[in-house]
């Protein structure tokens, strides 16, 4: 797995010099014809996709090619690349055979690849970065709130002290719900921090105009991903049956009482709600979640909730909104009704003990993990708290963070290299595209359009945010700090 992007990568730099066979002084020729575009060449399209074959001529030349590349001391990059299994009939396993026979998943991780050796690398910076900032007799506004946050996560004795007390506030606004209209300001002064229950906004591309940002309306949260709900097999029982107690025991951490009824009732309530949303088959179907609404047109879906005076009072200003999920909000009134507060608000509480776990006392992070790290992801142990603490701030502080990694590991002049080869491609495609015998000249158009419309982003941005404005203070809880 760790070497397939770079195989795959040689692999396509090898079809290109094979295809095109440029010659010495620049020029290129043109690849023979395969079979399926000689039967298409009289058409203006081929009629659907169809697999094409390469010459047998061409492997022979691949392998000469991984021969030059392994003369030329690159082995590492072949080491592992199977003599089992031909590259053209099972690539993956071509790649990977040998890696997946020697390679152990760390009983830490759900999985094992690339990408997690990367972050581990990445940890090992960050790891170094924390020590060499601790040791520094000033720091900058930005980087004293990398250690702030770090020191607040790794702090286990204080905020075991703390216990509860961090969200005390949010459960006793909960607590104060008694019928949906004190729901509908609570989600308005929710929303402003962040949060919200059963409806919220945010802002994203516009799916019928990607010149422009449009207003979303979010549907409610759910603890499990919705195909659990969905689909009544035997595992999605188990897991559901699993789910239930870890919802039990949260409400425990709360002092509730009849805490399994109560988590019956919440795991009954967040499947009646999944059974609204779109499969996630169905959600590949943009027709399906592109439904714009007007403003003006939102009481036709909801009675009990005003969806426009929500958006007003939050200075929304917009005459439409996208819905992804209409069934939900066509169903709102069924979930956000009187007679359904009192799971209402235990729905609530679960959710912000939960998602707050893994901020307030180490009992509360260790429960959590035990089901999502180890029961539904597969984990055998749980990180160490130094290695939580690196994840949490990265994740936090992620783009201060890179601001000091590609000052360091990523120079101005690499980003200016790396532009200049990827302009050298575009340029090559555009050649290449230009070239092709097969397409229609309408296609052609259609595809340099597509081409030039590509917008590239290299390791940092041009402009870096401001966080200036963001305050992290250690007298704050972890929670409060998170909550910025």
């Amino acid at each position: 797995m760790k070497k397939l992007l770079a195989i795959s990568l040689f692999l396509a730099s090898v079809n290109l010099i094979y295809a095109e066979n440029e010659t010495n002084e620049g020029k290129v020729a043109p690849a023979s014809k395969t079979a399926v575009q000689k039967a298409t060449e009289n058409k203006e399209e081929t009629p659907a996709p169809v697999p094409q074959k390469r010459p047998e001529g061409f492997w022979n030349f691949y392998a000469k090619q991984q021969a030059k590349l392994v003369k030329d001391n690159d082995r590492a990059m072949f080491e592992d690349v199977s003599t089992n299994v031909k590259a053209q009939e099972d690539f993956y396993s071509y790649v990977n055979e040998n890696w997946d026979k020697k390679t152990q998943i760390p009983s830490t991780k759900p999985a094992w690849g690339a990408f997690y050796e990367l972050n581990e690398k990445n940890q090992d910076f960050l790891r170094n970065l924390i020590r060499e900032l601790k040791g520094k007799s000033s720091l900058t506004a930005d980087e004293q709130k990398v250690v702030t946050l770090y020191d607040s996560y790794s702090n286990m004795e204080k905020r075991n002290k703390e216990g509860l007390a961090p969200i005390k506030n949010d459960l006793e606004k909960i607590d104060a719900i008694k019928n949906v209209a004190d729901l509908e300001k609570y989600n308005v002064e929710a929303t402003k921090t962040g949060g919200s229950e059963f409806y919220g906004w945010g802002v994203g591309t516009d799916l019928n105009n990607s010149k422009n940002n449009a207003i979303y309306l979010g549907s409610a949260g759910i603890g499990l991903s919705r195909e659990y709900f969905q689909k009544d097999t035997r595992e999605n029982r188990a897991i559901l049956e699993e789910y239930t107690r870890y919802v039990s025991d949260m409400l425990k951490y709360l002092g509730e009482s009849d805490t399994l009824e109560k988590a019956k009732k919440i795991v009954a309530f967040e499947k009646q709600i999944a059974n609204t949303l779109l499969t996630n088959e169905e959600r590949h179907d943009v027709k399906k979640y592109n439904n714009p609404v007007k403003v003006s047109d939102l009481g036709t879906l909801s009675r009990n909730v005003d969806l426009a005076q929500y958006l007003k009072q939050l200075n929304v200003n917009t005459d439409k909104v996208i819905i992804t999920e209409l069934n939900y909000y066509k169903n709102l009134d069924r979930f956000v009704n009187d007679a359904n507060i009192g799971v209402i608000k235990d729905y609530m509480k679960y959710n912000l003990i939960s998602s707050a776990a893994g901020v307030l006392n180490d009992d509360l992070g260790k429960r959590s993990f035990e089901f999502f790290g180890r029961h539904l992801n597969g984990q055998k142990e749980r990180e160490v708290l130094e290695k939580r603490a690196l994840n949490f701030t990265n994740g936090g502080l992620g783009e201060i963070i890179g601001k000091i990694y590609v000052q360091r590991n990523f120079s101005s002049e690499a980003k200016k290299n790396t532009l200049q080869m990827v302009d050298y491609i575009k340029k090559a495609m555009k050649n290449r595209i230009e070239k092709l015998d097969w397409m229609s000249a309408a296609t052609k158009k259609k595809a340099l359009e597509k081409l030039s419309k590509i917008t590239v982003k290299i390791g940092y941005p041009d402009k870096w945010r401001d966080f200036s404005k963001m305050t992290i203070s250690s007298n704050d809880s972890l929670y409060d700090q998170m909550k910025k």
